[in-house]
């Protein structure tokens, strides 16, 4: 009954995923929300002067003035987004962790008679949550790139205050960093799912008794070459030799080794999921 139950796993998995990279879809949508506030706002504090040849001709005594305000108004937009991002991701990455968590329990539940589900221990959630890579968090990632990328566009902005960007090479450069904004948004939540779905995935193991695990490969155009030669082979639980992801856009995940579940009804739904999960609780 393997290959039936990673079929289901499969199918959660992907219900899973596909639930969550919606919601970083609107975190996106805000964010070029925020491109086109920042781009109006520039225009609006530049409407009074003339520009010659792509040129701005500003007086002297106004650049400081003009360029206090622009880089108040970044400021502003800088912060607001690096506190909702961050909220936003941390709400995505605690469902992931605690759905992900119970989704496996109710797997094995439908063809395991006797199975007790566990219950995933909140200090061991926190670890995972505020794991560090290079010494980061996610939460210092998010600050950092952002911090980092609207500082680029206030000197750029600076530049062409002073004459040195045309207004064309400007709103080139804007879009051009406001759409990386955007970018690198998407990317770091999308690996930390991945990221926090398998430290999850392996801690349910332990918590479940489960010894073995398959590496099972999400076959889409993202996926490595490398990635699709490890499909299907066996890990004890405990062996940390590879992690998971192991490239950006990675979707593998770390699949159940079960025995003695057997189940042949007919294919569960998200919707049996949740019913299950709420009349657990």
């Amino acid at each position: 009954m393997e290959e039936e139950y990673i079929d289901i796993e499969n199918y959660f998995t992907e219900e899973l995923y596909s639930k969550e990279h919606k919601k970083i879809t609107k975190i996106q949508k805000n964010e070029k929300s925020n491109k086109r506030e920042l781009l109006l706002f520039l225009l609006s504090l530049i409407s009074s002067f003339d520009i010659v040849d792509g040129v701005l001709n500003i007086p002297q005594n106004k650049i400081k003035e003009i360029t206090k305000e622009i880089n108040a108004e970044i400021d502003r937009i800088c912060s607001e987004e690096i506190i909702n991002t961050t909220q936003e991701t941390n709400d995505i990455l605690i469902d992931t962790i605690d759905t992900g968590y119970n989704m496996n329990s109710y797997i094995l539940s439908i063809g395991s008679d006797d199975y007790i589900p566990t219950v995933l221990d909140e200090d061991i959630k926190n670890n995972i949550m505020n794991e560090k890579i290079k010494g980061k968090t996610h939460e210092d990632r998010i600050s950092t790139n952002k911090t980092n990328l609207f500082d680029i566009i206030k000197s750029d902005i600076n530049s062409f205050l002073l004459g040195i960007f045309t207004l064309d090479i400007l709103k080139t450069k804007l879009e051009t960093n406001l759409d990386i904004n955007n970018y690198n948004t998407g990317r770091l939540i999308k690996d930390q799912i991945s990221r926090k779905f398998n430290q999850k995935k392996i801690q349910w193991f332990k918590d479940n008794g489960i010894k073995k695990k398959k590496y099972n490969s999400i076959m889409c155009p993202t996926t490595c070459g490398v990635c699709a030669e490890m499909n299907g082979k066996i890990f004890n639980v405990n062996d940390n030799t590879i992690q998971i992801p192991r490239h950006v856009n990675c979707y593998c995940y770390w699949s159940t080794v079960v025995e003695n579940w057997n189940y042949d009804g007919k294919n569960p739904t998200w919707n049996d999921f949740l019913k299950w999960d709420k009349r657990r609780w």
